[in-house]
């Protein structure tokens, strides 16, 4: 009897252990974007928020640095990787940027992508509401960077005239960005990418070329879905069923 007993508790404590595991795997599933008009496919536009100051849409080359780079202007568009629209389900995205309306502590600057674009990867529940955490990757073609270039004045501006330029190369696996699912149909694109690799040249940079490993880039941007076939709004949710 004491025999069966502890073969009968064994049992039990393994089945509460599967359980548990179970229970673990499923609170970890990726969470997918879904287009609630079902079926359909849809693209993704985005539209920076936040004033200037607060923190959000700024890169700054070392964490922790007082000036950074402040993009409000920008828009994006998202799509499948490879290109053309996402289908419900999908747990990644290219977002695709256009930068506009940049400044570096009042200087202006000019954004050049060069084919270069982000693919975020969407993963598990961050133990907040409808929050996921996103890994990053900024792709590049071969041999291409993204350069920004930044200028003394308006009249530099102008003449092409750059004091200073950061270049930014592929790199994969960056973190700390998150998507959260609004309840209303958009999606909230923020958080704060740290780890970003990037390289000053010229005035800006002490010997001439200056490279980090610890930049920053905090987040704040509405994603909003489009209807590939209508182009009419698409309400978004995000599910990890």
């Amino acid at each position: 009897m004491i025999r069966n007993l502890k073969v009968l508790g064994m049992a039990l404590v393994a089945v509460f252990a599967m359980g548990a595991l179970a229970a673990s795997a499923a609170s970890a599933q990726n969470g997918k974007i879904t287009s609630l008009t079902t079926g359909e496919d849809f693209t993704l536009t985005g539209t920076p928020e936040g004033a200037k100051g607060s923190g959000t849409n700024i890169f700054k080359f070392k964490e922790g640095e007082v000036n950074g780079i402040e993009c409000h202007e920008t828009h994006y568009h998202g799509e499948a990787t490879g290109g053309g629209p996402l289908k419900n389900g999908a747990e990644t995205a290219t977002v695709i940027p256009t930068y506009k309306g940049c400044t570096f502590g009042g200087l202006p600057l000019t954004v050049t992508m060069n084919g270069c674009d982000f693919d975020l990867h969407l993963t598990k529940t961050t133990g907040v509401a409808d929050t996921y955490e996103v890994t990053s990757d900024l792709t590049c073609p071969p041999e291409k960077v993204v350069e920004v270039h930044i200028y003394l004045s308006k009249q530099a501006h102008e003449k092409d005239e750059a004091f200073c330029t950061l270049t930014f190369g592929a790199q994969n696996g960056l973190k700390g960005a998150t998507l959260k699912d609004e309840t209303n149909g958009h999606l909230t694109l923020g958080g704060t990418i740290k780890g970003i690799s990037s390289t000053k040249h010229g005035a800006c940079a002490a010997g001439g070329t200056e490279n980090s490993t610890t930049g920053t880039l905090g987040l704040g941007v509405t994603l909003e879905g489009k209807n590939e076939k209508t182009g009419a709004k698409t309400n978004l949710t995000i599910s990890h069923e």
